[in-house]
């Protein structure tokens, strides 16, 4: 790695253009080295990030390390002595740091500030990771679920994926067949709904009749699944996997609804669906502004982040590939300070549920240990995992779907709240 070499040797000293940054010769000597461009300072972790750089010997290679020495990416100088050195993305780590362009001659240090996605879009979040957790719940188990199955309904074998925004609504995915398909022969992978139930005083006062959400095409005509639910004061908005087929990739939808009950898909549904790949099992924040946050499973099996900055009409995905997550679909929420995350593990015939942190929402801190494990109560003695959850000074509020342990057992399975302090 080159020494940087004190301001004061201004022969040393080269301005990089317009982007306000400037660069310091590496061990005494620029070798005629010039930088005529560099990224804007800061700038986005997923913005291209070209250095250009002139005053180098034609056909012969120019280099771009970051502080740690670690090669970025290197560039053949053109017939004019100029080479353009571009990070591949998803390759830069966010914070304040300084990347050497080098050649046969010389070298020039340029100090860049690169910030964790979103930066472009008005997201500010802190460029350094969490290195600790800030507080882990401890969570117990209800004797019986908030909600199970119930005979002749729509829901009548399954229900799963909770959601909710506050202690009253609860949207969920039923079924009322034993493959996930419909009652008259099934279909293996579908055909799964999505509902909605009222919550009052911890108990359900009411459910949706039927399904709430219209197939608005092809595209999910097979099932609906997964819902997230946001509130931006007037309208609800419901974000959800849909699936056009048994063997199709999911991909994400949304519907509308300014009273819970009667709902209407978006007619540019899906919103979000990556090219030759999946996105399922969304969890989605609503910063405002017009910033919605959404993390879903893709086809590594673990978390991706996406961004809106529509008011989540469409979608940009993270650079850097899926987050460090990976397991069941997680479910995260923001505090104003930190993400916090739940999240669906399974070691052999155990599963569990997770504890994590994050400063930005793609680098986290784990638990050691799960928060939740399968109950002793019947109900859930066999699986569990993650819905939303609620939190405050004072602790956490988890939906959770739980299954039975033991085939034939009543209820199958159901969705209990776990209830706990810091």
């Amino acid at each position: 790695m080159f020494p940087i070499l004190p301001l004061s040797l201004l022969a040393c000293v080269t301005p990089s253009g317009d982007s306000g940054l400037n660069t310091t010769c590496g061990a005494g000597d620029c070798g005629g080295l010039s930088v005529t461009s560099a990224p804007d300072a800061p700038f986005d972790e997923c913005a291209p990030a070209c250095v250009t750089v002139t005053g180098g010997e034609p056909a012969t290679e120019a280099r771009l390390t970051d502080a740690g020495d670690v090669p970025l990416t290197s560039a053949t100088f053109d017939a004019d002595g100029a080479a353009t050195l571009c990070p591949p993305a998803g390759t830069l780590t966010p914070g304040e740091e300084d990347w050497t362009v080098s050649s046969a001659d010389g070298a020039l240090i340029v100090s860049v500030d690169v910030r964790p996605f979103g930066w472009s879009m008005g997201r500010d979040r802190a460029a350094d990771p969490l290195t600790e957790l800030s507080r882990v719940p401890e969570l117990s188990h209800p004797a019986q679920p908030l909600l199970a199955p119930r005979d002749g309904s729509w829901f009548a074998y399954q229900v799963t994926s909770p959601s909710s925004l506050d202690e009253t609504w609860l949207a969920f995915a039923g079924t009322d067949s034993p493959d996930g398909g419909s009652s008259d022969g099934g279909s293996g992978r579908g055909t799964y709904q999505i509902g909605i139930a009222r919550v009052e005083d911890g108990a359900v006062v009411r459910v949706s009749s039927g399904p709430i959400v219209p197939s608005a095409g092809a595209w999910d005509a097979e099932s609906q699944n997964s819902p997230a639910l946001t509130f931006d004061g007037t309208t609800y908005t419901l974000y959800y996997q849909g699936l056009s087929e048994p063997d199709a990739a999911p991909v994400i939808g949304r519907a509308f609804s300014t009273d819970g009950w009667t709902w209407e898909a978006d007619p540019n549904n899906p919103i979000h669906a990556p090219e030759g790949g999946k996105a399922s099992h969304p969890t989605v924040i609503d910063q405002g502004d017009g910033l919605v946050e959404m993390w879903t499973i893709g086809d590594e099996g673990a978390a991706e982040l996406s961004l809106s900055s529509d008011g989540g009409a469409s979608f940009e995905q993270y650079c850097g590939g899926p987050t460090v997550l990976a397991g069941k679909a997680p479910e995260i929420r923001w505090d104003g300070d930190r993400y916090s995350a739940v999240w669906g593990t399974q070691e052999g015939e155990i599963s569990s549920v997770g504890w994590a942190e994050s400063a930005d929402g793609i680098r986290w801190v784990e638990a050691d240990e799960p928060i939740l494990l399968a109950g002793s109560s019947g109900w859930d003695d066999g699986t569990v995992s993650p819905g939303s959850f609620l939190m405050d000074d004072s602790g956490i509020s988890l939906l959770y779907v739980g299954v039975a342990a033991e085939p034939g057992r009543e209820p199958r399975n159901g969705i209990g709240v776990a209830v706990g302090g810091w």
